[in-house]
């Protein structure tokens, strides 16, 4: 029988705050032989979501039909944009239990989601009420965070009840509004300081960050703590060696939250219902802030786990790790790099590298991962591939329940997939496992561009037959193809060349980046068309070619068709050439002789079509025809009215139609018209609608009308041009 799985949606799984709760769900889940799977992201979230859209693709795991239930610790998200987009994925997974452990933030408002928390209002009580009844103080301020908060007022209400509960009036000018950080803190020791307000004999401060800027800014004006002033924090946030004296303060007992987190999910498996579920009261951390005195013991185990994660970050600044991941010629060569490194990663048992199986591009989808296994118990090396969120692949593979982190791998805004560590006791990893993961990726991208080179310079030493931007033959490939094509037989060869570019200047650096897009799009364009065993080529860097072998004179036209269709509607190829920035010209030669003089003559008459074009452009109104005609094409608009059209010139209406028709070879009208139909060309080669559907995106609303006007453009009925495609496909 496999063991339950337990999926931990968390952020910043390093901090002390999440570790604990993290450790306190690991430790119950081995109690009841279960699996857990932390999916977290690995930066911090106060940046914008947009910046961590990369790494932020780790949360698609929660879709993962392997997952029995589900816990999200909501406190650390503090982007609104990550924890709607986090909340939309859970949405989708109404079917399994789930848990949210810690404050009730926004945009997590869950249906069929249990809220579990400590109490803060409970933990600020205990805190007054310890410098009430163990120090004796009557006079006590209150740093909360910021007024719009809910938690801020919580805690503000525990500190009226144990004030009320001691028979000390509740004074509203006592409590101080922070931001729960250092500078909270600060400002309110210079209020003190300066006298604007009344220093009183203790203050509690609802964040540990808070108090340590009030003691530190106290203590460098010579306030003598806790003498002149008792401060006791919040949180336990561990930095305590850090500030000095050492802070008193409270810790909320977060393990016991992990702990009734997974009791009740495990309940809810079984029986249906979620059990009760009572806040956990949290203790005093005795410091020097207050009378009490540091706690030697517990102090000292605070400083033990410093030194651990400073010998940790030590050893990483010294590791070769990076330099042997860089110098990788290989994805063999990359794994190998981490063997002898194991100690890098303190208590890790297992780690996988999961890389999208096409993480070297950066095409879409990517639903499949390759798993290279690094370190494992079984030594082994083979890698595997299955599906992005098939957690099940790596985890329950031991004979004991075990906990799996699994962190995002990517470059830039470019996802390449996830690392999975396991862990087989109650722990997290720290925070210089950042820089471990850094390395990571950065020489993953390093061994991507080392490759991506490769592959350049053997398309341009090697592949003597193909152009290396589009993937198409070259003006060799295309001889040599078509020669393979027609073998010893004298068919007749039906061509069509294609010149791009013709309103762009090619030496301007702006068009660079256009030009490649276009081209791209223009290869896929021909494949997509050069289904019907054509022969496709980039012959220069703007010409291409088409050739087809015996081809019937209705094919001819409806290819030659579907070439203009697609390519007023790719957006790259219009972007870059509009209506009027590209000529086509056709070719066919009765009886093939050989691909030079096929070439040719296509060529030659290309060289004439751009002779001509090139008077037609030379006039002063010719690029304000060209946008104007774009303007008729561009799709996803209505087909604009001449009258329209009209207001931007100083011409008659029945000027501008004469110079329109003198510079494109047909009325405006009749532009309208192959608009019109070259776009439902264009749907019915890309898509299964049905004609009504056609005739309504093509802006026509007579049905008839539109079967009239595409029959006499095409000499076919819609269905029959469909039929013809489809026999020839």
């Amino acid at each position: 029988m496999r063991r339950k799985l337990i999926g931990v949606i968390s952020t910043q799984t390093a901090f002390s705050e999440q570790s604990d709760i993290i450790r306190g769900i690991i430790a119950e889940a081995f109690v009841h032989n279960t699996d857990i799977a932390v999916i977290s992201n690995i930066y911090h979230p106060a940046y914008d979501d947009f910046a961590l859209n990369a790494e932020n693709d780790i949360y698609r795991l929660l879709l993962s039909p392997d997952l029995d239930a589900l816990i999200l610790i909501t406190e650390p998200f503090a982007d609104p944009a990550q924890r709607s987009r986090i909340a939309e994925l859970i949405r989708i997974r109404p079917e399994i239990p789930m848990v949210a452990v810690g404050s009730d933030v926004s945009r997590f408002d869950l249906p069929n989601c249990l809220m579990l928390n400590t109490s803060d209002e409970n933990d600020i009580a205990d805190v007054t009420a310890h410098l009430i009844a163990g120090h004796g103080f009557t006079e006590i301020d209150i740093l909360t965070g910021p007024d719009t908060m809910t938690v801020s007022h919580h805690r503000v209400a525990g500190y009226r009840r144990a004030l009320e509960q001691n028979g000390i009036p509740f004074d509203e000018s006592r409590v101080i509004y922070g931001d729960f950080w250092l500078n909270s803190g600060q400002m309110l020791a210079e209020q003190y300081l300066s006298g604007r307000r009344r220093m009183p004999q203790a203050v509690v401060c609802t964040n540990d960050y808070m108090a340590f800027g009030l003691i530190d800014t106290l203590s460098k004006a010579n306030v003598r703590i806790p003498e002149e002033l008792t401060v006791i924090g919040y949180e336990y946030a561990q930095a305590r060696h850090l500030h000095k004296p050492i802070l008193t303060t409270y810790q909320r007992n977060r393990p016991a939250l992990g702990k009734a987190a997974v009791q009740i999910l495990l309940h809810k498996l079984r029986e249906g219902v979620y059990s009760s579920f009572s806040p956990p009261q949290g203790t005093v951390i005795p410091g020097n802030t207050c009378a009490c005195g540091v706690c030697a013991p517990a102090f000292t185990e605070e400083l033990e786990a410093v030194r651990a994660r400073a010998d940790n970050e030590l050893l990483h600044l010294h590791s070769r790790l990076e330099l042997r991941l860089i110098e990788a010629k290989s994805m063999e060569d990359f794994r190998l790099a981490f063997i002898g490194q194991e100690f890098l990663l303190r208590n890790v048992q297992e780690m996988h590298l999961c890389l999208y199986a096409n993480w070297y591009t950066e095409e879409e989808p990517r639903e499949n991962v390759v798993s290279y296994p690094v370190y494992s118990e079984t030594h082994e090396s083979q890698s595997r591939i299955f599906p992005f969120a098939a957690l099940r692949e790596i985890i329950g593979k031991c004979r004991h329940p075990a906990a799996y982190f699994y962190t995002p791998l990517f470059f830039s805004d470019h996802p390449r997939g996830y690392v999975v560590l396991r862990y087989d006791i109650p722990t997290t990893y720290d925070p210089v496992f950042r820089n471990w993961v850094k390395a990571v990726y950065n020489a993953l991208e390093f061994l991507r561009m080392k490759n991506d080179i490769q592959s350049l310079l053997a398309c341009q030493n090697l592949s003597e037959y193909h152009d290396t931007l589009t993937g198409l033959f070259n003006r060799k490939g295309f001889s040599h193809a078509l020669h393979l094509e027609i073998g010893e037989k004298k068919p007749s060869v039906f061509c069509i060349c294609l010149q791009t570019g013709l309103r762009h200047d090619r030496l301007a650096l702006e068009s660079k980046l256009p030009e490649s897009a276009a081209a791209k799009s223009l290869a896929q364009i021909l494949n997509l068309i050069g289904r019907e065993r054509l022969v496709t080529a980039r012959i220069s860097d703007q010409r291409y070619v088409l050739a087809a072998i015996n081809l019937p004179k209705q094919m001819q036209r409806v290819l030659t068709d579907r070439l203009h269709a697609l390519l007023l509607r790719d957006a790259d190829c219009f972007r870059m050439n509009g209506v009027s920035g590209y000529a086509v010209v056709t070719h066919e030669t009765p009886v093939y002789q050989s691909s030079t003089a096929l070439l040719q003559a296509v060529e030659q008459a290309m060289e004439e079509q751009l002779i001509r074009l090139h008077g037609i452009s030379q006039s002063a109104h010719f690029e304000a025809f060209c946008s104007a005609r774009d303007l008729v094409y561009a799709l996803g608009q209505p087909v604009q009215d001449i009258a329209v059209l009209c207001r931007s010139f100083t011409f008659s209406d029945g000027h501008f139609r004469r110079m329109y028709k003198a510079m494109f070879g047909l009325s405006f009208h009749q532009d309208v018209i192959r608009r019109r139909v070259l776009h439902s060309i264009a749907l019915l080669i890309t898509t299964e609608l049905d004609l009504s559907a056609v005739c309504q995106r093509c802006g026509y609303e007579n049905y008839s009308y539109f079967m009239s006007q595409f029959h006499a453009f095409t000499g076919m009925t819609p269905n029959q041009y469909r039929r013809i495609i489809s026999a020839h496909t």
